[in-house]
């Protein structure tokens, strides 16, 4: 099933940690794996013991993807407006679907959402959820207020972080929901914004993340101290960490560690802002890190031995 999905762009634990979602840039679909992750003294426990996939007309180059809750999931398509899906049924013999959304992100908005490509989302009340998307070549971070109450629906829509952003293409919220982290793939930066509730088009970022080509998938990490990310322009994976009053100033990574072999990089070196990996997620609980790229489409870490945390 992974060999089928060709390049890929992202991938996405379920809130539960139960599924593991991943994105087929090319070929227009998308597979869910059934999971099971179990922490132990020695290497971490993967299990994974079903799976479906589905494609559908709202599927245009999808790239982000986030989970509402195990059921539900948004899709940003790149070609395409931001598509949402009910996730099939597992267990049965019926493994692929062709699935028609149960929301798109459109209508009066779509001037609003333009190449959208990382997604992320956290819940901010009873069937309510704040869902922030890059829109890639549009240079804006937009936020939605979605809706999960038997239907799917979306309250608002509005332009969220502008300035100084040049193609945002990897996002994440922090875990205590206090930061939000943004790559910027062509000058090579991460910006980092508190999240107050005066954070607007205007606002500046904190702290900026310098030391990388073209970064892409983003991830917080070690109670929101760390952040982890990619660059889809070099084989390797960074490590930046913060001070004792959190993210302020300008910061070089901590450690940097080759995630690819020369050859699997060489393979998706199309150019020269490819090649690397791409989606990241991680599961403290477990201690796992999983990435994606085209010539590896799914790849697991242990997460103690990247942050070199003791236990």
């Amino acid at each position: 099933m992974l060999s089928q999905l060709g390049r890929t762009e992202d991938l996405q634990l379920s809130p539960a940690r139960r599924l593991l979602a991943i994105t087929g840039f090319c070929s227009d679909r998308i597979i869910v794996f059934k999971l099971r992750l179990e922490a132990s003294a020695g290497l971490p426990k993967i299990q994974m013991t079903d799976y479906v996939q589905f494609t559908s007309p709202a599927l245009s180059h999808p790239h982000g993807i986030v989970f509402f809750d195990e059921h539900t999931m948004a899709i940003a398509n790149r070609t395409g407006k931001v598509s949402f899906f009910r996730i099939p049924p597992m267990g049965g013999k019926q493994k692929s679907f062709d699935l028609k959304p149960v929301h798109v992100l459109g209508g009066r908005f779509v001037n609003r959402i333009h190449s959208p490509g990382s997604l992320d989302t956290y819940k901010t009340g009873e069937g309510r959820y704040r869902l922030l998307i890059c829109n890639n070549y549009a240079h804006v971070v937009t936020e939605a207020e979605v809706r999960l109450n038997g239907a799917c629906s979306v309250r608002r829509h509005r332009t969220l972080l502008r300035k100084r952003l040049e193609i945002p293409d990897g996002i994440c919220v922090s875990a205590d929901r206090q930061w939000i982290v943004v790559s910027n793939h062509v000058p090579g930066t991460l910006f980092v914004y508190r999240n107050t509730p005066d954070l607007g088009v205007s606002s500046d970022p904190v702290a900026e993340l310098h030391g990388m080509d073209c970064p892409h998938g983003v991830r917080f990490a070690d109670r929101d101290r760390k952040i982890i990310v990619v660059d889809s322009a070099d084989p390797t994976m960074c490590v930046y960490t913060c001070g004792v009053e959190g993210w302020h100033g300008i910061y070089q990574p901590n450690r940097v560690m080759q995630v690819l072999d020369e050859d699997t990089f060489q393979r998706g070196r199309y150019n020269v802002e490819e090649g690397g990996p791409k989606g990241i997620d991680i599961d403290e609980a477990s201690g796992v890190l999983a990435m994606t790229c085209e010539h590896r489409p799914l790849t697991f870490y242990r997460l103690d031995d990247l942050l070199q945390v003791s236990g």
